[in-house]
């Protein structure tokens, strides 16, 4: 047995060997999807047992306990099942290492196997990554920001897919192998897209898989030495992975690639796709003929690395590259880009009549709206420009993107635009925090809009758009309302109060439920789509941020079918992310459980600090967020209530104190309103001189 490996070296030896190793075992057995179990297993063993020393031969180690797996598990099937001649009858695994040239062909197919038609696009990334790359579940549902639940799933039903369809371990025949490539191509190019610029999340690269990504192509171009579109996106991966280290500050923020330096860019990489590139332009794509869109965008990198600076560019020839790749490989993101050369070559306003149109197929995406906001900004139209970051920074599930494009709104409201030139600015001083698996970057205190529909006594238009005004003018950057209070009154208000300040970044939270009665039948995807239609319609909104179940029976919690309904709602677009309100720990726990639920609304206050031991921990290791219901106790924890404070007969403090009407908890947070009174007077002389009692309650 070999010394002790670097951890490093030991991760790179288990990814090389995971295609190998599985390979082997299909070729030899079939059931892909026992076989991939098997030597998931088997790489788990040696990831616990090799940090002390290597065996003599890592693959046959591997092959060994990966086929004492799979006929283990076979022979229990069997002897469940009657059949444990057909176990005992298996051949002990054969650990001779095969030849190079059958380690590569097993590579190659299991690539060709992860990409089967069969399969969805998150389906075959997933599976690429597990199978081929070797990565476990839990490293690739944390690429992807998912549960590792969810991911599980999501790998266990791409196999199942694999095996309903029939596929099975070979190549396939040349016409089907050469339409199978571009899906293998994409899939890798898609590995790498994810980790260039991660789509949601902390960090706005991903260097594992980035990495990752360019190790496969690197298979995958070994096995096919004579594709030149595999040798295209090599290259184009190359170079633009380059940059990676001018890409963002110190502290994450974006770099544009005009700004970067690019003494940082790495010349090898630049050099080896370069030299790749000019290998292959000569030889066509895939009808050999014209170069291949994995070619050109490698050319367009290319032109852009061999470029001392922004200013050398050849503008002119990059825009020339995304005219032929447009026509070849028509796409809304290379028309998207295409509009940013031409306003290099022609200028901001030509770029954005290219931009015209594409409003209906990019509409839900952030870099429209961040392209039309740079080259608003480069033609003068400052305020329009405003507008179209922050309409971006409200799309974007990056937090690193979502504060450069506030840094530009910033920017324009000290500089072109002036202090006088808006009413609303982002106050520096509110902290902010992602709000669970939103994604969203809100501040620490919200705004609760019960009072502005109704049960807090008779509140006028006029107050209620002022109460929203001066909550904006203290940073506040998130609305909690339902469309319950006050009958949709409270949501409509939010939607006018939205629709006349357009530059403002708010997420708001909705809540449905009690519209009807409270019974778990009535939590149908039917009655959710009739619920979210009217929220949108009050909202004005054609998305709605974030939709949360309002305290419903405890049954629903546990209740699959309800999160398919809201999942279902998410990929129509008619939702971006949904939650619960809970009345009862336990019911928080239970939906916390659930792989999608972004968020989770709960009483917490001075008062009632039970989550904070129960819900908090489970909630942050899960990473949903949580969200305080009545901070202040129904007003209590300001400070301004004493025994003789009154109030008016349709206000909840009046006529549901002890839960007459609805949960006792959402008045006073069930404490006795007398035995309130004077808890929050005792809690007031704890605070420190130039704190107000409310401020107290809220930090």
């Amino acid at each position: 047995m070999a010394g002790p490996p670097e951890k490093s070296h030991l991760e790179d030896l288990l990814r090389t060997l995971a295609p190998q190793v599985l390979g082997a075992l299909v070729r030899r057995h079939g059931q892909f999807d026992a076989c991939e179990d098997a030597t998931q297993e088997a790489l788990i063993e040696a990831a616990l047992r090799w940090p002390s020393g290597l065996p003599d031969n890592p693959k046959a180690w591997l092959l060994s306990v990966a086929n004492r797996r799979l006929i283990d598990a076979w022979r229990s099937e069997s002897a469940r099942r009657g059949r444990e001649e057909q176990a005992a009858a298996m051949e002990p695994p054969n650990t001779s290492l095969p030849d190079p040239v059958s380690e590569a062909d097993d590579t190659l197919t299991l690539m060709f196997l992860c990409c089967h038609p069969a399969l969805s696009a998150p389906s075959q990334l997933a599976l690429t990554l597990r199978a081929v790359g070797g990565l476990t579940t839990a490293e690739i549902a944390s690429a992807f920001l998912v549960p590792e639940a969810t991911m599980g799933q999501r790998i266990s039903r791409a196999k199942q897919a694999i095996r309903k369809a029939g596929a099975r371990f070979e190549q396939p025949a040349t016409a089907e192998r050469n339409a199978r490539l571009g899906v293998v191509l994409h899939v890798l190019y898609l590995i790498f897209n994810e980790g260039y610029a991660a789509s949601s999340g902390d960090s706005l690269q991903r260097e594992d898989l980035t990495t990752e990504a360019i190790r496969l192509t690197r298979l995958l171009l070994e096995s096919l030495p004579d594709e030149p579109e595999a040798s295209g996106l090599l290259s184009l991966m190359l170079l633009t992975d380059s940059r990676r280290a001018a890409r963002t500050l110190p502290d994450g923020m974006p770099v544009p690639l005009a700004d970067q330096d690019r003494s940082l860019w790495n010349c090898g990489q630049i050099g080896e796709g370069i030299a790749l590139l000019s290998s292959v332009l000569g030889r066509g794509g895939p009808g050999r003929g014209a170069p291949g869109p994995y070619q050109l965008q490698a050319a367009i990198a290319a032109v852009h690395a061999e470029a001392a600076s922004d200013a050398e560019t050849d503008w002119p020839q990059i825009l020339a590259l995304y005219t032929v790749l447009e026509g070849l490989a028509p796409s809304p993101v290379v028309t998207l880009n295409r509009a940013v050369a031409v306003a290099r070559v022609s200028g901001p306003a030509a770029g954005l009549a290219v931009l015209d149109g594409l409003g209906s197929s990019l509409g839900k995406s952030h870099r429209l709206d961040s392209v039309r906001g740079h080259l608003l900004e480069l033609s003068g139209s400052f305020r329009e420009a405003r507008s179209a970051y922050v309409a971006a920074a409200g799309k974007t599930g990056s937090l690193q993107e979502r504060r450069y494009l506030m840094g530009k709104v910033a920017d324009l409201d000290r500089g072109a635009l002036g202090d006088s030139a808006h009413k609303h600015h982002i106050v520096e001083t509110m902290e902010q925090r992602i709000l669970g698996k939103t994604g969203r970057n809100v501040s620490t205190v919200g705004l609760g809009t019960w009072q502005l529909g109704a049960d807090w006594g008779s509140v006028t238009e006029e107050d209620a758009l002022a109460v929203l005004e001066a909550s904006v003018d203290a940073g506040v950057t998130f609305f909690d309302t339902a469309d319950v209070y006050g009958d949709g009154r409270s949501e409509q208000l939010i939607g006018r109060f939205l629709r006349s300040n357009p530059d403002l970044s708010i997420t708001v939270a909705t809540k449905m439920g009690r519209r009807v009665d409270q019974v778990p039948e009535n939590y149908t995807l039917a009655n959710f789509r009739e619920w979210t239609d009217r929220s949108r319609r009050n909202l004005q909104q054609d998305t709605l941020d974030l939709v949360q179940l309002h305290c419903p029976p405890t049954a629903v919690y546990s209740n699959s079918e309800v999160y398919d309904a809201l999942d279902t709602l998410v990929s129509e677009g008619v939702i971006r992310n949904y939650g619960v309100s809970v009345e009862r720990t336990d019911e928080a726990l239970e939906a916390i459980k659930r792989g999608n639920t972004a968020t989770v609304q709960i009483v917490l206050n001075a008062f009632r600090l039970k989550p904070l031991d129960e819900v908090l921990p489970a909630a942050k290791e899960a990473g949903v967020g949580i969200i305080a219901r009545v901070p202040l106790a129904s007003g209590l924890l300001s400070g301004k209530y004493t025994a003789e404070t009154t109030f008016p007969e349709n206000d909840h403090r009046n006529y549901n104190r002890t839960g007459a009407a609805f949960d006792v908890g959402e008045t006073f947070s069930g404490v006795d309103f007398a035995t309130g009174v004077r808890a929050a007077q005792e809690f007031s002389q704890l605070v420190p001189d130039g704190v107000t009692t409310a401020q107290a309650a809220l930090a």
